[in-house]
């Protein structure tokens, strides 16, 4: 196919000929001669639609009077500078497994200060399998893993996998699931793959029944083997059982059924003016499924309100800046600011709440950083500790009537330095429990999970029995309600 167009000159190089062609007509002004007619440029725009399956991956190069020229790109054609008259158009580069429609080699005409279009249908055909699937029951991942030959591909729940580019042979095809979930039907012990044909594999049907969810606590491991410093959820059993990695992020905290996880995605990067990107996402820890809430743009360390109705969550734009705490309602992700009505210096940070969802715990920092109680509606501030020890990381018990929190050295990120401690709201005392950070409440209130140096700890809520539960960088633990 050709077709033949007028140039236009690019806008882009308009003042340089415009330049040029006003010192020539000087020039022939100045010597009496006549100017010289200005050079029309002609082109072949070569260009190749492609179809079918395993399409060619590297593109294809023009030739013309075959000497090798531009690439073509996708979409994109590939402009070569002709002279006028007749030339000899192919293309280079074709895969194996596709072919040129028409004639290989086009001769077209290309007269003086025009584009000439030459468009080749290209058709591939591929060499591969597809599988489909469908599920029922409460539950169901929204996607799952499809295993062919080794590697690992993503399928949705209610969907088609095309896997192509194969080599002829017999592959296996093995569908995983949580531990909820059964499938019937799916491919026998092997699935044939004929070169040039794509092999439908019989489909899987999968049924899903509730979840088991064991008593479980997360928290975040950091990978430190790359230097990068990079955070993991992970979840494991009270007897240090089925340790599982569920994504990358920080903080995690549970929702009050127990079902999900909600944390951080954000991060604040030095190299960008400090500037904190990410924000809240939830995962179901047992089917897997991920969701990420736009709402909370640039939020870090959520904690849950027990109603569910509210999340609180510090919302930091800076690395260095003051954060902000916000609350974020489940029913409509909209976000309001807690305007704390009070004199403090600094904003709230690291928030928890109390087991009825009408106060919250917080750090708050005049010189030091103490430990404070407001309301959900920023009335009622109250400060509870005044001393020259870091005071951070509040965690409100079942019964109300105690906050956890650390005790930190002159260095906030030694662990080594930092004691769990309980601060009694009736009587104002406080009780030194253990070396460590992080404290977390189990649900009955009779114990404590927090950070040590090494790993996540368990003690009573009377200092007693301290037991290892994780060796590790690790942080951060939440306990399943």
């Amino acid at each position: 196919m050709a077709e033949r167009r007028g140039v236009r000159p690019s806008t882009t190089s308009w003042w340089r000929r415009s330049r040029l062609k006003l010192l020539l007509l000087l020039g022939v002004a100045c010597s009496g001669k006549e100017a010289p007619t200005a050079p029309r440029y002609t082109f072949l725009s070569v260009r190749a639609r492609t179809s079918g399956g395993d399409l060619d991956l590297d593109g294809y190069r023009a030739v013309v009077d075959g000497e090798e020229r531009d690439l073509l790109g996708g979409t994109s054609p590939a402009s070569v500078l002709v002279q006028p008259g007749v030339h000899s158009v192919a293309l280079n580069g074709v895969a194996k497994n596709c072919t040129v429609g028409g004639a290989a080699v086009r001769s077209v005409t290309a007269e003086e200060g025009t584009i000439v279009d030459v468009t080749f249908d290209v058709v591939c055909v591929a060499t591969g399998l597809t599988v489909t699937m469908s599920t029922e029951g409460p539950d169901t991942p929204d996607s799952f893993s499809v295993l062919v030959g080794g590697q690992t591909y993503s399928i949705a729940k209610i969907d088609r996998l095309d896997v192509g580019r194969l080599a002829p042979g017999s592959y296996a095809v093995e569908l995983v699931m949580p531990e909820n979930c059964t499938v019937s039907g799916g491919p026998p012990a092997a699935v044939d793959v004929v070169a040039g044909t794509v092999a439908v594999v019989p489909a899987f049907h999968v049924a899903c029944t509730p979840a088991v969810r064991y008593p479980r606590i997360a928290y975040v491991s950091t990978d430190t083997e790359n230097g990068n410093g990079r955070g993991y959820i992970e979840s494991i059993r009270l007897d240090g059982s089925a340790r599982m990695q569920l994504t990358a992020g920080d903080a995690p905290a549970w929702s009050p059924d127990g079902t999900k996880l909600i944390f951080s995605i954000g991060s604040c990067t030095p190299w960008d003016y400090d500037v904190c990107v990410g924000g809240l996402a939830l995962v179901d820890p047992e089917v897997g499924n991920r969701t990420d809430l736009n709402a909370a743009k640039t939020g870090f360390r959520p904690a849950w309100a027990p109603t569910g109705d509210a999340i609180a969550y510090e919302l930091r734009g800076y690395a260095d800046g003051p954060a902000q705490v916000v609350l974020m309602r489940t029913s409509d992700s909209s976000v309001v600011q807690l305007s704390v009505k009070g004199p403090i210096p600094y904003p709230l940070e690291r928030p928890t709440w109390s087991p009825d969802g009408a106060r919250l715990a917080a750090t708050c920092t005049w010189l030091h950083s103490d430990l404070c109680l407001v309301n959900r509606d920023g009335s009622g501030i109250v400060r509870l500790t005044d001393d020259a020890i870091e005071d951070r990381d509040p965690a409100w018990s079942p019964d109300g009537k105690t906050i956890a929190f650390a005790r930190r050295g002159a260095d906030p990120s030694d662990r080594t330095s930092s004691d769990v401690a309980l601060f009694d709201l009736a009587t104002g005392v406080i009780t030194i429990l253990t070396k460590g950070t992080d404290p977390a409440w189990s649900p009955d209130g009779s114990k404590l999970a927090f950070a040590g140096s090494d790993g996540i700890f368990i003690i009573n809520a009377d200092g007693t029995n301290r037991t290892r539960l994780t060796s590790g960088s690790h942080s951060a633990p939440a306990w399943r309600p």
